[in-house]
């Protein structure tokens, strides 16, 4: 608690002369993915802009692994790329940051970065439930477009296709299929369908038919 409040208030010499004396860094804690993660000092530092004192915890021995809530997903809602390169350089794991992090920046080349890197952006079906919402992000359709081949992303458009028609979101159903869906293909339902692939449970309905 005394760190996070040195980290809190900027105090990098305090944070210096703690670390000189041996004091402890960090805890280890569980994932918490998006639920609220107890405040860290890297965390503090990053959301106080404090670029120096995050290096300065990193660079001696601060390890992003051991954050409860990736430090990616912060550093890439505050569209803070100085210290996405920071982070990156001293070992956060890419594949740990939300896909909902990763496609809020609207930025084509850090989606491509991240998914390159080997960040699912289509795990737990994030991918398709952005398509069918958010249609203010092209930029997410873009992407896709560019990777509508790739079956993960195929499934994803699909899925989305299907839940835009459902909510008759004309906007949606216009962009997907300028992204590549195939309207045709038969998918569950992203709304009611089971998360399990193949599932014999399931309905399987191609969004033309839906409509």
């Amino acid at each position: 608690a005394e760190l996070i409040e040195l980290c809190e208030t900027g105090r990098i010499y305090a944070v210096d002369r703690w670390i000189a004396d041996g004091r402890p860094l960090q805890l280890a804690h569980e994932d918490s993915g998006w639920r609220k993660a107890p405040p860290t000092p890297l965390s503090a530092a990053v959301e106080r802009d404090q670029y120096d004192l995050t290096r300065l915890l990193l660079c001696n021995g601060y390890d992003p692994k051991l954050e409860p809530r990736s430090i990616l997903n912060l550093i890439l809602e505050r569209k803070a790329w100085d210290f996405l390169e920071l982070a990156l350089d001293w070992g956060a794991d890419p594949a740990r940051a939300e896909p909902d992090a990763v496609l809020g920046t609207y930025e084509v080349a850090i989606m491509e970065r991240f998914w390159n890197l080997g960040n699912d952006l289509t795990r737990e079906r994030n991918l398709a439930w952005y398509l069918a919402t958010v249609t203010s992000n092209k930029p997410s359709y873009g992407w896709a477009n560019r990777h509508h081949d790739e079956p993960r992303v195929a499934k994803a458009l699909a899925l989305a296709l299907g839940e835009a028609v459902h909510e008759e979101t004309e906007k949606a159903v216009a962009m997907l299929m300028w992204a590549g869906a195939d309207s045709h293909r038969k998918v569950q339902s992203l709304r009611w369908g089971s998360k399990v692939d193949d599932d014999p449970e399931d309905d399987y309905t191609s969004a033309v038919e839906l409509a």
